[in-house]
C-alpha cells in the first residue's frame, strides 16, 4: 500500500466523518423543528385556552360570591346577564379545547350553581322585604303603644 492509497483511504474515511457529522446535524435539527411545530401549533394554543378558561371561571365565580351578598333585585338581574355570557363563553372555550386536545372540560355545573345561588338570592330578598314589612308594622304598634302609655301617663298625672 502506498503513500498516495494510505491517504485517498484517509481523505475518504474523513469525508465519511464528516457526512455522518452533518447528516446527524440535520436528524437533530429536523426533530427540534418537530417539537417546535409541536409546541407552536397545539401546545402553546392549548394553554393560552387553558388561561382564558381559567380567568372565566374565575370571574363567574367572583360574580357568584357578589350575587350571594345582594339585596337588590334589580342588580341581581344585571348580575344573572353577566353570568350568563361568561357561562357561554366557558362553553365556548370547553369546546375549542376540546377540538385541540381532545378531551371537553365540563362546565354544566356552573349552571346548576348559578341557579342555586339565583334562588337563594331570589330567597333572601323576600325574606327581606318581608322582614321589612313586619318591621314597619312592628313600629306602628310600639308608636300606638307609645301613644296608649303616655295617654295613660296623662291620666296618672290628672290623679295626683
Amino acid at each position: 500500500m502506498t503513500i498516495r492509497m494510505k491517504l485517498l483511504i484517509n481523505s475518504l474515511l474523513t469525508f465519511a466523518g464528516f457526512v455522518v457529522v452533518v447528516l446527524m446535524g440535520y436528524l437533530t435539527i429536523t426533530g427540534f423543528q418537530k417539537n417546535i411545530q409541536e409546541l407552536t401549533t397545539r401546545s402553546t394554543p392549548l394553554q393560552v385556552k387553558m388561561l382564558q378558561f381559567q380567568q372565566t371561571v374565575e370571574r363567574l365565580s367572583s360574580d357568584l360570591l357578589q350575587a350571594g351578598m345582594l339585596d337588590d333585585a334589580q342588580e341581581l338581574q344585571r348580575l344573572t346577564v353577566g353570568m350568563e355570557e361568561r357561562r357561554g363563553r366557558l362553553q365556548q372555550l370547553s369546546r375549542e379545547i376540546q377540538e385541540l386536545e381532545g378531551e371537553q372540560l365540563d362546565v354544566s355545573s356552573f349552571g346548576a350553581l348559578q341557579q342555586q345561588v339565583a334562588t337563594a338570592v331570589q330567597d333572601k330578598l323576600a325574606s327581606l322585604a318581608v322582614y321589612k314589612a313586619e318591621a314597619a308594622n312592628l313600629g306602628s304598634a310600639i308608636r300606638g303603644a307609645e301613644a296608649s302609655l303616655d295617654g295613660i301617663k296623662d291620666v296618672i298625672s290628672g290623679l295626683r
